[in-house]
C-alpha cells in the first residue's frame, strides 16, 4: 500500500505486506515491510520485519529484521531492532534496543539512550 504526497492517513493498519509512506501518517501498523521516502512522515507505533527510513518516524517501532535509517532519515522514539544500519546523515535518538535485551534484567546492558547524527 502506498500513502502518496499530499494524503495524510489515521488509523490502524494491519496485515500489510508492504507500507509505502509518500504523505502523512498517524497509526498503528502491523505489517512486513515499512518505508518512508524522505517527505514521508509517520508517527504512532508499528511492528514490522523490516524499515527503511529517508524520512521521519516518532513513536514506537518494533523491527525484528532489518532497520536501515538513510540519509536524512530521522527515528525517534522507542525502538527495538534486530540489526540495525544508520547511514551518514541519518538520525536515531530515543529509548534504543536490540530484540532480546529488553526480556532479561541481566541484559539490560545493551539498553542505551542515544542520539546520533552523523555527518
Amino acid at each position: 500500500m502506498t500513502v502518496g504526497p499530499g494524503i495524510q492517513l489515521k488509523g490502524e493498519i494491519s496485515n500489510c505486506a508492504a507500507l509505502v509512506v509518500e504523505g502523512n501518517i498517524d497509526a498503528t501498523l502491523d505489517g512486513e515491510a515499512l518505508e518512508i521516502s524522505q517527505r514521508g512522515v509517520f508517527k504512532g507505533t508499528a511492528r514490522v520485519e523490516s524499515a527503511e527510513i529517508q524520512g521521519s518516524f516518532e513513536g514506537d517501532l518494533s523491527v525484528s529484521g532489518l532497520l536501515r535509517i538513510e540519509n536524512g532519515g530521522s527515528v525517534s522514539g522507542k525502538v527495538l531492532y534486530g540489526r540495525i544500519e544508520v547511514v551518514a546523515g541519518g538520525e536515531l535518538s530515543g529509548e534504543i534496543n536490540k530484540s532480546g535485551a529488553e526480556d532479561a534484567p541481566a541484559k539490560r546492558a545493551n539498553s542505551v539512550e542515544i542520539a546520533v547524527e552523523a555527518d
